[in-house]
């Protein structure tokens, strides 16, 4: 009789990972990414209680400086575009930002992605 050699214990812990991966996404379990790139010199961050408003392009506020370039990108999520909305918000305060403008919104299976500027309107 012959003997099957044992399972290198790399393959094992990537064939747990990947088992894992799958049940969360099975599971309705949602990863999110936000990414913002700053532009011109750094504004001081909005307090969380901040009102940020979310618009979609075009635009016209005159007098507005664009001070970031957002993007969130909800994976395997239900409830992705609130979800990333949030975050946009979030990250825009963080830059000192006030409004949001969303330029461009990507469904697919499995993902949503939101890219935004981030403004300052008020002075």
């Amino acid at each position: 009789m012959r003997r099957c050699p044992s399972p290198d214990p790399r393959r094992r812990a990537l064939a747990s990972a990947a088992l894992l991966l799958a049940l969360a996404a099975a599971s309705g379990c949602a990863s999110l990414d936000v990414r913002a790139v700053r532009l011109g010199p750094s504004l001081a961050p909005l307090p969380a209680s901040a009102r940020v408003v979310v618009r979609r392009a075009p635009v016209s506020l005159p007098g507005a400086r664009e001070v970031a370039l957002l993007e969130a990108t909800v994976y395997d999520g239900e409830s992705g575009v609130p979800d990333a909305l949030e975050a946009l918000r979030a990250r825009a305060r963080a830059a000192g930002a006030d409004t949001v403008v969303l330029l461009r919104l990507d469904r697919a299976s499995g993902f949503v992605r939101l890219v935004a500027s981030a403004l300052r309107t008020a002075p």
